[in-house]
């Protein structure tokens, strides 16, 4: 029920409430359960969408205080409890949470920010190392007949196949200057 209720409030845009209920549905479930898996990947889903809407209208303290609630309940729960897609979720996360850490004038904030950042990062090194070689990029090309493309990532370019992507299945099609998480082969 409080994943619905998740679920309901991600919808809504109302990411802190919707932290709030997927924290409750975690506490209220089994270790390594289908239903614990649900409930992180709502709570990771809550997090990317504060952080990237705090970089989008740069509100750095949203991250430093918001996703640092994520933080502390990610980093409670067991390795078995994260799917690819909620360490991707997480990856998302730091990434724009990283935007406040370069970006905001105020120190507090900014050391906040690379803390989380941080954390963030040690959470998907702790539930899986792989997952680090996994980078977040804005497609610059689709062949869709052919299932690749390729996408700039920290002004590098890499190619992707349809199969490192995730959000393709829970998403709409790959377009031009999306950002999404995969695992690519760096380009020559």
């Amino acid at each position: 029920m409080h994943k619905a209720i998740s679920d309901a409030h991600l919808r809504l845009g109302a990411h802190r409430e919707a932290m709030e209920a997927a924290s409750y549905a975690i506490r209220s479930s089994r270790e390594a359960t289908d239903s614990r898996r649900n409930a992180v990947f709502h709570l990771m889903r809550a997090c990317s969408e504060i952080a990237k809407q705090a970089a989008d209208s740069r509100e750095w303290i949203r991250p430093a205080e918001e996703v640092e609630f994520g933080v502390e309940v990610a980093e409670s729960l067991a390795p078995a409890d994260f799917t690819g897609e909620a360490l991707d979720l997480c990856m998302m996360a730091a990434y724009f949470t990283d935007s406040a850490a370069r970006e905001d004038t105020d120190d507090y904030i900014a050391r906040k920010c690379r803390e989380v950042v941080s954390r963030l990062t040690e959470r998907r090194r702790r539930v899986d190392p792989e997952h680090l070689a996994r980078r977040i990029g804005i497609v610059t090309n689709v062949v869709h007949h052919k299932g690749f493309g390729f996408m700039t990532s920290g002004h590098q370019d890499y190619f992707f196949h349809i199969s490192a992507l995730w959000a393709t299945a829970t998403s709409s099609p790959l377009v031009r200057a999306r950002f999404l998480p995969s695992h690519p082969a760096r380009c020559p």
